[in-house]
């Protein structure tokens, strides 16, 4: 296919040329229909073409496409508080960003800002990204190796194990950053009271707790986010993937305390918060929390 010829051999291709999509069906060109099992890597959230999401977006390119942050924008305003109002208690302030790894990204830089701390312990078996800095938080070796040396003073703990966990964090850790179901390396739950424990572990040591729910959140668990199973809040939490239906755009959710110590300009993004993913986001987090998907999540684990 002419694609290969231009986008080299980062992705292992099939060989099926997608032409349309609708809930949870795609179609070929040939019009061979397929159930879309991958959605993107966790993209289609709410279906392809969610009847919501295509007429936000349609109703916001006939407006404005991109309105840089440096500017206020009422798509945006109204996306920030439909977002405030689901988050968890405390996480009040909002980075916006164009996928996971720059949330994680945004992340790693507030939480090092404001704890004034270098080192970072994240979990084995973890995934957070392939930019520099999510990369040296996430643990495959074949995502790591060739691209060492990266980002030094990180360790790794084995998810779920709180005795190890507290003899790699101490004082001067600056966040301990968890997926709250690992994805990437199978779907791994964490055990009853991990989650508040290294809450615990972290307000012990004064060290940022990061949650990274670009995989769990949104109601896929059944839950808005997963952490609320575990009853556990963190400092700053990451989004991504499906949260504007399609759209690419990436969230880094934080206390307003931690943000606060950022200066104008040390961390900035050209596209975050372009009122097209903006209206796209506003009417997906509407499909979860006005159209039953998130009990049905919950009802369709309870059955399975």
């Amino acid at each position: 296919m002419t694609e290969d010829q231009y986008l080299g051999n980062l992705y292992q291709r099939f060989p099926v040329t997608i032409e349309k999509g609708l809930g949870s069906h795609v179609w070929d060109t040939d019009n061979n229909e397929y159930i879309d099992c991958m959605g993107g890597y966790g993209v289609a959230l709410v279906g392809h073409r969610n009847e919501r999401v295509v007429n936000a977006i349609k109703s916001q390119i006939d407006k404005v496409i991109t309105v840089h942050s440096s500017f206020y924008s009422k798509t945006r305003e109204e996306f920030l508080q439909t977002l405030i109002d689901i988050a968890p208690s405390g996480l009040s302030q909002v980075h916006l960003n164009n996928s996971g790894a720059e949330s994680i990204e945004a992340a790693i830089k507030f939480a090092r800002k404001f704890t004034g701390k270098k080192k970072m312990v994240a979990m084995k078996g973890s995934y957070h990204g392939k930019s520099m800095g999510a990369l040296s938080l996430t643990f495959n070796p074949k995502y790591r190796e060739p691209f060492q040396p990266l980002v030094e003073e990180v360790l790794f703990s084995p998810y779920g194990d709180v005795d190890a966990l507290q003899n790699v964090v101490d004082k001067d850790t600056a966040f301990v950053i968890l997926e709250p179901i690992q994805g990437e390396s199978g779907i791994h739950v964490p055990p009853e009271g991990f989650l508040r424990e290294v809450r615990k572990i972290c307000d012990e040591n004064d060290s940022l707790l990061i949650f990274d729910e670009i995989q769990s959140g949104l109601g896929r668990t059944g839950s808005m986010w997963a952490s609320e199973h575990w009853k556990t809040v963190p400092d700053i939490m990451c989004l991504a993937k499906g949260i504007a239906g399609g759209v690419p755009m990436g969230v880094t959710l934080v206390r307003p305390d931690i943000l606060a110590v950022m200066k104008k300009g040390e961390h900035s993004s050209t596209f975050g918060g372009n009122p097209l993913a903006c209206a796209a986001a506003t009417a997906t987090l509407q499909a979860l929390t006005q159209d039953g998907l998130v009990e049905n999540a919950k009802n369709m684990g309870k059955n399975s």
